[in-house]
């Protein structure tokens, strides 16, 4: 058998191969990358246009708003961005059971 027609079989062919296969890897990496960057800015582009639409209104989110019902709001300084589920939520159940 001269050769396997699916693998390369001298050390040129398998270079080749090898280059081939890293190229490819390359570009689909490349190509990831921008559609990525291209959906994150879209969506960051179309944020702006919507905050500076509330701008022009009138309309803001007041920051000192009242939590949403069933919330409590976490006091302190390492106080999470978002609001803490109730205490007896199914999430901070299990969280206290794991954490004792």
């Amino acid at each position: 058998m001269a050769g396997n027609t699916i693998f390369p079989s001298s050390n040129g062919e398998r270079d080749a191969y090898r280059k081939t296969v890293l190229r490819n890897f390359t570009n689909l990496m490349t190509l990831l990358a921008v559609a990525h960057l291209a959906t994150f800015s879209k969506v960051h582009i179309r944020k702006q246009k919507l905050a500076l639409r509330r701008l022009s209104s009138g309309e803001q989110k007041s920051l000192t708003a009242a939590p949403e019902p069933g919330l409590e709001p976490v006091q302190g300084h390492n106080a999470p961005p978002f609001p803490r589920p109730p205490r007896d939520s199914p999430i901070m159940v299990a969280l206290t059971w794991v954490t004792q």
